[in-house]
């Protein structure tokens, strides 16, 4: 069974505390990939709770997010 993790994104969080946090569970290979991707995406993550698999993208995490 794949495994997951529970992110949570409070109001007012940047992207590149966003992107720290991804980086320090292992969600995420790079934080500068992950905020260029979220800025292409349109630079808006929402808050909130996020329950991520291991296997996704960082496109599908910033989709996920967004």
């Amino acid at each position: 069974m794949e495994s997951t993790v529970l992110v949570v994104v409070k109001k007012g969080t940047r992207l590149y505390g966003i992107a720290d946090q991804l980086k320090k569970r292992n969600m995420i290979y790079s934080k500068n990939l992950f905020v260029l991707t979220s800025l292409l995406y349109g630079g808006r993550l929402l808050a909130g709770e996020y329950e991520l698999k291991q296997s996704m993208s960082t496109w599908d995490i910033v989709k996920k997010m967004g």
